[in-house]
């Protein structure tokens, strides 16, 4: 994990004294292992709703397939897939049929994961959480797109949210009813629609 942190030290003739050694997890130490945070699951379960999609306790947040979920994950998905399972490779509209895909992949890599969500979303609802990267060569317009305001704090592998995101963030949506993503994510940053 990170380096060590020092709490309740102090300085004489340039070495610690009195330190207690503590682990900082920083961003860097965990590379894509971070985890989508309420805030966001919120704006997904309110369009799972408005879609009228089921939600309940067992999926919180009304969604059907989540194809890159991992430990420590509160996505709640009917289905989840995990490492080291491929969830690139897998059936995503076969598995979710006409419910809520919900995608929040590497942000290291997310080209491929983009260009299928892309594809799943011509048969079914697909709402994809990526870095704000207009500009990049793996970028898709989708039927909408929630530029986030502000950076997100994403959970770590504690289960703790701790750091703001590096980068801005945006919210993909695929789909036949772009106007109900606009009313569930319009409050959170702005919504286009190209």
């Amino acid at each position: 994990m990170g380096g060590v942190g020092v709490a309740s030290a102090r300085r004489r003739g340039g070495g610690v004294v009195g330190a207690v050694a503590t682990e900082v997890l920083k961003p860097a130490d965990v590379g894509d292992a971070w985890r989508t945070p309420p805030v966001v699951l919120e704006r997904v379960r309110e369009f799972a709703e408005l879609a009228g999609y089921h939600v309940d306790v067992g999926s919180c947040y009304g969604v059907a397939l989540d194809p890159c979920s991992g430990p420590g994950s509160i996505v709640s998905a009917r289905t989840e897939i995990a490492l080291p399972a491929d969830g690139l490779a897998a059936d995503w509209y076969g598995i979710a049929g006409d419910g809520l895909v919900f995608v929040n992949p590497p942000y290291s890599k997310p080209g491929k994961w983009v260009a299928k969500c892309e594809e799943v979303g011509r048969q079914t609802d697909v709402i994809a959480l990526v870095t704000a990267a207009p500009d990049t060569a793996w970028w898709r317009w989708a039927d909408a797109v929630c530029f986030w305001r502000g950076r997100i704090k994403f959970i770590g592998p504690d289960g703790i949210a701790r750091f703001p995101a590096r980068t801005p963030s945006a919210v993909l949506y695929w789909g036949d009813v772009p106007e109900l993503f606009e009313h569930a994510f319009r409050t959170v940053g702005k919504v286009v629609r190209p």
